[in-house]
């Protein structure tokens, strides 16, 4: 019973639906006309006619409510004799919308939510939904029919100035070169008119380009999008042409985002044309950033069974896409060679050369040596810089990945990467728009940034920002959403919500296992995260199952000295300890501290964790003294003494090892530093602190 009398909005502004008249449900008789229940001012026709209703009749009232609000008339509509009649409620609505002087396209949208039948309306509320923020931006609506000039009079309003003049012009010689190229003689002009018209459209696309543009004036997506409508719609004999055209548009498209479309017209190009090479090598490239790994294959299968037809660019870009695709399945060893490979090549050029010192990267970054990767990306930002300019794809592109690379850097430098974030979402904003999928991901690192400096609220609005550019370009069960979520699951554990932040990062893993495969390290990284979670729940049973799994995943693909592997026994010895199995969580611990030692170093993280657990260990088997050997030599280390956490928490340890072996004049002294150097001027409510009391009065 949508009306305005059933719409409440809060002092800030929030709107809420409720119905005061559902509790007269429970007081009619049980029979059929009991449920129908409505205003008729508001009614749809089915509600009148004691029809099937469904969530069509909540748009119809909807709309009949916008039709209110828009024009402040209301409609008339009455039942005579139990009687409707539609056609004089239509006349009734018409006359409102007449006398009212909507835009024709408000109008439509209305008309459409107020049909008779519920299958020529809104099919969904988004739909109209959609429809609405469309007619707000200026934007088609689908109510109104796509027509060319219909699209072409929406783009004219957005740009009036200077994307009226390259769109007119744009429309008008596509046409009347198409035109010319049908009425010609083929044997005499055919080949010379098809180059005028390829080399113009080409140049058309390249000017939209947003490297060029710089994001000002003209509206890169709608230029393209009339150029992807013009295409289609031309009637072009010569399959090379056609092929080429749509080969540069699809390219273009890609760029700034459109990835859906940009994959059907690359398709169609090779459709026109199967040896159209360089429309299957930037497919190959479409699909592996969509994550369509087994697509992307398929064609670069095809492109190595002609590969002594391709030139020197079109192989340099195969060797591109197969370091990628080695990337992808981890072999990060085999990516490394092949991109160096082609690092060093003859005659590369700035692209290339840039284009691969990312990729390498990229590999760098992946497979845990971020210290290189942040060496390459410095020096590639500066020649992309000196090449491209800092507001471009390319630089702006590197910056995010040398943030990404930081953040895995000891300690991480937080200020620095928060501006770089900032600064590369800005020129994100000007060059693609919005709503682009690079936006959602730059929004995504920026939140784990600001989660990890204790900025929750900002961090969940921005990670809430990139979920719906995600949701709107891809969906809920597209990689990119599932790692905003796993974003949402961390926010959720800092806000204590550790029951949602599981069942999130539970669907999370889904994903990942759906895209990358149940046992790729991508895939492993989450669900190390997740046996983390499932620690923190005490529920140690579950995450020792799902930590040996990994182990012995993480070993065989990585190996047992991969920082990654480490982190696995890290948790593992934690969760032995949490269910009481001391004697094994000692075991693995003592092979794996020395390990982490050589291969790590003995302030390392990891290794400083691993310590620390496996003295916890020996300490509940009620083998103090081993505790004291194990944990004494770390608070020597300046990594645990300029850490407060580390500093606290092995102390505590130590003292009690000390209580527990007798040794009470040790753990008073170290009770005494501890308290001096931290809790002179303390809140009491510190939990080491109250610790610390409770170990004093013990």
């Amino acid at each position: 019973d949508i009306k305005p009398s059933n719409v409440l909005i809060d002092h800030q502004g929030t709107p809420f639906l409720l119905d005061f008249g559902i509790s007269s449900i429970s007081e009619q008789p049980k029979d059929k006309s009991a449920v129908h229940i409505y205003t008729p001012s508001y009614a749809s026709p089915e509600q009148f006619l004691k029809q099937s209703i469904s969530t069509s009749s909540d748009i119809f009232s909807f709309v009949v409510m916008l039709l209110d609000l828009l024009t402040h008339k209301k409609r008339t509509a009455v039942i005579t004799n139990n009687n409707y009649n539609y056609s004089k409620d239509k006349r009734d609505i018409e006359n409102i919308l007449s006398t009212a002087k909507l835009d024709s396209d408000l109008n439509n949208i209305l008309r459409k939510g107020l049909q008779e039948s519920p299958n020529q309306r809104y099919q969904s509320a988004q739909d109209l939904k959609a429809d609405l923020q469309n007619w707000l931006k200026s934007l088609p609506i689908s109510a109104t029919a796509q027509t060319s000039t219909y699209v072409f009079k929406k783009f004219i309003k957005r740009n009036p100035v200077s994307s009226l003049v390259v769109s007119v012009l744009m429309t008008a010689i596509i046409i009347s070169l198409v035109a010319m190229f049908k009425q010609m003689n083929k044997a005499e002009f055919e080949a010379k008119k098809a180059k005028q018209v390829s080399d113009f459209l080409i140049q058309s696309i390249q000017a939209s380009d947003p490297d060029i543009t710089k994001g000002k004036e003209i509206s890169v997506k709608e230029l393209l999008n009339i150029a992807k409508i013009k295409i289609q719609e031309a009637s072009l004999n010569d399959p090379l042409l056609s092929s080429s055209l749509k080969y540069n548009i699809g390219t273009a498209l890609a760029k700034v985002g459109q990835y859906k479309d940009a994959e059907k017209l690359l398709l169609k190009a090779i459709e026109s044309d199967k040896n159209n090479i360089d429309a299957r090598l930037n497919l190959a490239e479409l699909y592996l950033k969509q994550k369509a790994y087994e697509d992307s294959k398929q064609q670069y299968r095809y492109l190595n069974s002609i590969k002594p037809q391709l030139n020197q660019q079109q192989k340099f870009q195969m060797q591109q896409i197969n370091a990628k695709q080695l990337l992808q399945k981890g072999n990060f060893q085999q990516a490394i060679e092949v991109i160096n490979k082609a690092i060093n090549s003859k005659n590369i050029s700035n692209k290339q050369s840039i284009e691969s010192h990312l990729i390498l990267a990229n590999i760098l970054i992946t497979k845990g040596d971020s210290k290189k990767a942040i060496e390459v990306l410095e020096k590639t930002l500066k020649l992309s810089e000196k090449s491209n300019g800092k507001l471009s794809t390319t630089s702006t592109n590197i910056s995010n990945l040398l943030a990404d690379a930081l953040t895995n850097v000891d300690p991480v430098p937080y200020d620095k990467l928060i501006t770089i974030y900032q600064q590369t979402i800005d020129s994100q904003i000007k060059l693609y728009g919005k709503h682009h999928p690079l936006v959602a991901k730059t929004y995504l690192q920026y939140g784990f940034a600001l989660k990890s400096t204790n900025k929750i609220t900002q961090a969940k609005d921005v990670a809430q920002k990139a979920r719906a550019i995600a949701i709107d370009n891809f969906g809920t069960q597209h990689i990119l959403t599932a790692h905003i979520d796993l974003l949402m699951s961390q926010i959720e554990l800092t806000q204590n919500n550790i029951g949602k932040a599981i069942d999130t990062l539970k669907q999370v893993v889904l994903v990942y296992e759906k895209t990358y495969g149940i046992d790729h390290f991508e895939t492993n990284q989450v669900k190390t995260t997740l046996a983390l979670y499932l620690i923190k729940a005490e529920q140690g049973n579950q995450a020792i199952g799902l930590l040996q799994s990994l182990y012995t995943s993480q070993k065989k693909q990585l190996g047992e000295n991969h920082q990654a592997t480490l982190y696995v026994v890290l948790n593992l010895v934690k969760a032995y300890n949490m269910v009481g199995d001391y004697n094994t969580a000692i075991s693995i611990g003592k092979d794996a501290i020395t390990i982490s030692q050589q291969q790590l170093g003995k302030g390392f993280g990891i290794t400083i964790g691993l310590q620390t657990m496996l003295g916890d260990s020996y300490l509940k088997n009620k083998q103090a003294k081993m505790a004291i050997a194990t944990l004494k030599p770390l608070l020597t280390l300046p990594e645990v003494n300029n850490n407060s956490s580390y500093h606290k928490k092995i102390a505590i340890l130590m003292i009690k090892s000390y209580k527990d072996n007798g040794e009470s004049e040790k753990a008073n002294q170290l009770i005494k530093q501890i308290i001096n150097k931290y809790y002179q001027d303390t809140d009491s409510s510190d939990k080491n602190f109250i610790e610390l009391i409770q170990l004093i009065q013990s």
